[in-house]
């Protein structure tokens, strides 16, 4: 045999070997993965008392999507690896809500606040709320700090929004507002999403 035809035999033998080795490494490692075992990322009521106004606060985290609806009942459920992160009270009618640090959710809002009567949001800091199927005859958006509010679907007569300091307002086309006020200050802006 010649040479070239020992080195072409060695060269093939070290190809499927790399190939079949390649093989038992993928095997192995897939059998490591058992999707059964992750967690799964469950919500944890936190309050089911009465409010009609949310105040809420940014400490030292990067953006917090909140999840606003109108509900039948009142609550404040957040994800379970998150209820560390997040400090509230209720003082008289005003939810306040304190959230510094948490851990992103995979496809879902780490915080829900739900409520038959909403009359006033108020938002400091980096907050993403999205208000969705919210209907009020008078509702009143207060932000700050580079919030940022997404409006989707909701009813209002009378909707007045205050947004300052880079702060954006999301409005949608299928809301349905009757009349309204807009003071942007300090580069805010209202743009449709």
């Amino acid at each position: 045999m010649k040479t070239s035809n020992k080195l072409l035999l060695c060269f093939l033998a070290i190809v499927i070997l790399a190939l079949v080795s390649f093989d038992f490494i993928v095997v192995n490692e897939s059998s490591k993965f058992n999707p059964k075992a992750e967690q799964k990322e469950q919500i944890i009521k936190l309050t089911d008392k009465a409010f009609k106004y949310v105040k809420i606060n940014t400490v030292q985290s990067g953006w917090v999507l909140i999840s606003i609806q109108q509900n039948s009942k009142y609550g404040l459920n957040v994800l379970n690896k998150n209820q560390d992160s997040i400090k509230f009270k209720i003082l008289n009618d005003t939810l306040i809500l304190t959230i510094s640090g948490y851990k992103k959710g995979m496809g879902m809002s780490p915080v829900q606040i739900s409520s038959p009567t909403l009359r006033s949001i108020i938002s400091r800091g980096t907050i993403d709320i999205h208000l969705t199927g919210v209907s009020a005859d008078t509702l009143s958006i207060f932000t700050s700090a580079r919030s940022a509010v997404i409006l989707d679907n909701n009813i209002f007569k009378y909707l007045e929004i205050v947004a300052q300091d880079s702060s954006e307002i999301g409005l949608n086309d299928n809301n349905k507002i009757d009349e309204t006020s807009v003071k942007l200050k300090k580069g805010s802006h209202i743009y449709k999403p």
